[in-house]
């Protein structure tokens, strides 16, 4: 990937991170798992193993999500440097 690819996926990312339709969805999805974990009975332990993994799924998206739009905001910043060098 070239840095310019980079920077435009990393605003896409950011776009997507900003988007209120994103932002609803994964807040929905993540509400709904720790509702459903909360009233897991005792013996659900694998129920509640796969409810874990998908809350964990989802905040490791919003962290790789997020990691793509800081690489780009180093290599804006890099680029700009060596334009005022």
């Amino acid at each position: 990937m070239t840095d310019e690819d980079k920077i435009a996926f990393g605003t896409m990312c950011e776009a997507l991170l900003r988007s209120d339709a994103f932002i609803q969805v994964m807040g929905y999805l993540s509400n709904s798992d720790l509702i459903e974990l909360a009233n897991t009975e005792p013996h659900e332990v694998k129920k509640r193993e796969g409810l874990y993994t998908d809350i964990r799924a989802m905040r490791r998206l919003n962290e790789t999500l997020s990691d793509f739009v800081n690489e780009r905001d180093a290599l804006v910043e890099q680029l700009g440097a060596d334009e005022d060098e």
